[in-house]
């Protein structure tokens, strides 16, 4: 059954480093999906172990990872380690963006930004970056995301949207934590993969 996670519903909470907030729509089974808003400049925090993915629906951002200088706007998809060094600088006003993060001995996130006018792709989840798309009839707000969801399980009237899909490793490990306080899947409802 596909659920739809509501970004308006979910609680805000500041950056493991404090430069930032996010809302966090999944954490659990090795993988996790937030929408971080970035308002001021600074680093992220690091995840040794974990992988990102990271997608600007909102704003423009300058992306520093390592040496590596990037200048990306909505629907652009940047991918890093959670041991690099990232510097962000917002500038146009504060920048939203959806981060994906697996563990990198269970899983890999495939993301890809895809336009959608009528039935939405197969996909652990999807994210709504701009225009419209409703599940089972009801309409969608940006940033709501749905999962895991059939092939049609939304249509898009000009949508632009999200897609990941989590790809489970062929030998996993246990696992490892994304901070010391909280284990995952502890926090937001689970979409399932």
């Amino acid at each position: 059954m596909t659920r739809v996670l509501r970004y308006a519903t979910a609680p805000e909470q500041p950056w493991r480093n404090g430069r930032g907030v996010t809302r966090e729509l999944h954490a659990g089974d090795g993988w996790r999906l937030s929408v971080a808003t970035i308002a001021a400049a600074g680093d992220f925090s690091f995840f040794p172990g974990w992988d990102r993915t990271f997608v600007v629906a909102d704003g423009r951002l300058e992306l520093t990872v390592v040496d590596t200088r990037y200048v990306i706007g909505p629907g652009r998809i940047v991918r890093f380690g959670g041991e690099a060094r990232v510097d962000a600088v917002p500038t146009d006003g504060a920048a939203i963006a959806v981060n994906v993060m697996t563990d990198r001995d269970r899983c890999r996130a495939e993301v890809q930004v895809q336009r959608i006018d009528g039935p939405s792709p197969a996909a652990t989840a999807l994210v709504l970056l701009a225009g419209a798309a409703t599940v089972d009839g009801v309409a969608l707000e940006p940033l709501d995301a749905w999962g895991p969801a059939a092939a049609g399980a939304a249509d898009g009237a000009g949508a632009l949207v999200a897609v990941v899909t989590i790809v489970r490793s062929a030998q996993s490990s246990p696992g490892r934590r994304l901070d010391a306080d909280r284990p995952e899947g502890r926090g937001r409802a689970a979409l399932g993969t």
